[in-house]
């Protein structure tokens, strides 16, 4: 099994065991796959940091801080992380639950949120950061593009990117 990264093109068809399906979205650091996982058979969120990041000494430490920051954290409102590992190739991903829904950016672009609706999400939240900081973990970047409203109307907390 090939342990790097392999692919032509733009982007990779495979990273580590993982297969790629498609791309959810991209950032400063790196690209999130939608990504197919043939030994557990699932589908997973995962992030590779991006190439010409991957050898700066600085941005390898801000995207392992993220993966263990959250992997320390076991909550519903919380995306779980599943691994995180190195290719052959030296650049990092992060394999995390593929969370289904519409960020909370989404869906305040499409109109008001009636009041009871944002109580409710504001307690979710709220909930959720909690469990983060009794890990220890503080996000730093909690803004409606890292939240994720899912299927059953419970907000996720997306990208400890910039935790500590």
């Amino acid at each position: 099994m090939n342990e790097g990264v392999s692919g032509t093109g733009g982007h990779p068809q495979r990273i580590s065991r993982f297969e790629i399906r498609e791309v959810l979205g991209e950032g400063a650091m790196g690209v999130v796959y939608r990504a197919r996982d043939p030994v557990l058979e699932r589908d997973v969120a995962l992030k590779l940091i991006r190439p010409e990041r991957s050898g700066e000494e600085r941005n390898r430490s801000r995207f392992l801080r993220e993966c263990r920051a959250a992997a320390t954290i076991n909550h519903p409102g919380v995306a779980t992380i599943y691994e995180a590992g190195e290719t052959e190739d030296g650049r990092l991903y992060l394999a995390s639950e593929l969370v289904e829904g519409s960020t909370l950016k989404d869906v305040v672009d499409q109109g008001r949120l009636a009041p009871d609706r944002v109580i409710e999400i504001g307690i979710q939240l709220a909930e959720a950061l909690e469990a983060a900081h009794a890990k220890g973990a503080i996000h730093r970047d909690i803004k409606p593009s890292n939240l994720m409203l899912t299927s059953d109307d419970r907000i996720k907390v997306l990208d400890f990117g910039l935790a500590r």
